[in-house]
Formats: structure tokens, C-alpha cells, sequence
């Protein structure tokens, strides 16, 4: 019997051949080698968007990410993070003894998804990195 050198082991990043497999986070749309419930593959791409400059009176920012054709999208809320006054902090961000808070939403459209930031009136954001993971309707 002969085993595919390329076969992924279950429940780990390594193949049985020498080389590990590679997690790739890109600015550009990347198939992953993972596959939804559906039997979907799952797509990834990582928006930087570097000073965006948002206020501290401002209480939410709106980015369309250019993305269509989308049947099932998340955040990989490992891989995303916002900046202000040079420290970096989860997307998805609680400090209650500041009343400090950030949270995010994604609206899904037929044509386009919306990437909505929504923060506290205590703190201006220089920086947002979003990790986005999703399917599509219609695979390539």
C-alpha cells in the first residue's frame, strides 16, 4: 500500500511528507484547505486599512470590502486588530473600568459586504487589520 506523502493529518497543520502545511494570511483572496459543512471550500483575505484616522467623537467607520458572491463570511478575530496611540488591541475589545469598547459587524449584501467598526467616544483608531474567512456561492 501506498500513502499520498500530501495527506493532511487530522486535527494538525502537518502532512505526512516533510513539508508542514502553510497558513497563509494574504491581502489577496486565498483558497484555504479548508471546506465548510456545506462541502464548500473556505476562501481567506486579509484587508489592511492603515490611517484610517478615526476620531475620538466618532463613534462607528464604514468600509465596503469588495467582496461579492458571498454565501457565508466571519472574522477570524485572531488575525484582526485595531491601533490606537501605537498599542495594538482585539477587534473585538472590552475595558469596562475605561469604558472602553470596540466591536465590529459585517453586513452581507447581494453585491458587496460592509465592514462596520463601532467604538467608544474615548479613544481615536490610527489602524484596522481584518481577517476575513468565507465561502461562496458560486465556487471557481
Amino acid at each position: 500500500m501506498q500513502i499520498n506523502k500530501d495527506l493532511i493529518i487530522s486535527g494538525t497543520n502537518m502532512t505526512l511528507g516533510d513539508t508542514a502545511y502553510k497558513d497563509i494570511y494574504s491581502t489577496t483572496e486565498t483558497k484555504t484547505n479548508k471546506v465548510w459543512t456545506n462541502g464548500k471550500p473556505i476562501y481567506r483575505k486579509t484587508f489592511e486599512f492603515f490611517n484610517v484616522n478615526i476620531k475620538i467623537t466618532d463613534y462607528n467607520w464604514t468600509k465596503h470590502l469588495n467582496l461579492s458572491n458571498i454565501s457565508y463570511i466571519t472574522v477570524d478575530e485572531t488575525h484582526s486588530y485595531f491601533v490606537t496611540t501605537g498599542q495594538r488591541y482585539p477587534i473585538n475589545y472590552s475595558q469596562p473600568q475605561y469604558n472602553s469598547s470596540a466591536s465590529y459587524r459585517l453586513n452581507v449584501t447581494n453585491s458587496d459586504v460592509d465592514f462596520i467598526f463601532y467604538k467608544t467616544n474615548n479613544f481615536g483608531v490610527s489602524d484596522i487589520v481584518l481577517t476575513v474567512e468565507y465561502t461562496k456561492k458560486i465556487t471557481d
